[in-house]
């Protein structure tokens, strides 16, 4: 069957019950899509590191839910090369912007799911398969972090500067550990 990305291109899944990942976490066949299982056909990479995902979440008797599930197994088909932007897996999901950035901080957060996300070009989100790849995502992510902190305690000094001394903000003005300093 062809699932039609909005805005994006078609994208063939065999099977809808997993999305071709090969995972179907609430089956009796040991969490395998039985479909798949008898195709023969074998994950790729970013299913594979769902699949740990869900094990690790099954393990510890954490549920796993429809949208986080529907969104790993999207984002499976799709790489750092080749990312699918927001608006189309949004229009897919059903769901508003707000709703699928919470999504995504559950896979990351919760299920530590290795998600990437890039704004400028190509821009969209995949699932993370490799060092390099994450190092990029990494270094980016990081960064934008650090400019967030800075622009809060600049806000801080600027507009509340009893608050820099009662809270004891540190002299580079972030709040944080020297870890998290550029």
């Amino acid at each position: 069957m062809l699932v039609d990305i909005p805005y994006h291109t078609s994208l063939k899944i065999d099977c809808r019950e997993c999305w071709d990942t090969g995972l179907a976490p609430r089956s009796a066949n040991r969490g395998r899509c039985a479909a798949c299982t008898e195709r023969n056909e074998e994950p790729g990479t970013a299913a594979l590191l769902l699949a740990q995902a869900i094990r690790r979440r099954m393990q510890a008797e954490q549920p796993v839910d429809e949208r986080p599930f529907q969104l790993a197994c999207l984002l499976t088909h799709f790489s750092t090369k080749k990312p699918i932007p927001r608006a189309p897996l949004q229009e897919l999901m059903e769901i508003g912007e707000r709703d699928f950035k919470k999504v995504v901080e559950v896979l990351r957060r919760d299920w530590l799911l290795p998600i990437g996300s890039r704004k400028g070009r190509p821009n969209g989100y995949w699932i993370i398969t490799n060092e390099d790849d994450f190092l990029r995502w990494h270094q980016h992510f990081r960064q934008q972090a650090l400019t967030e902190f800075s622009t809060a305690n600049k806000l801080m000094e600027r507009n509340f500067p009893n608050l820099r001394e009662a809270r004891g903000v540190g002299d580079r003005g972030l709040g944080v550990g020297e870890e998290f300093v550029a």
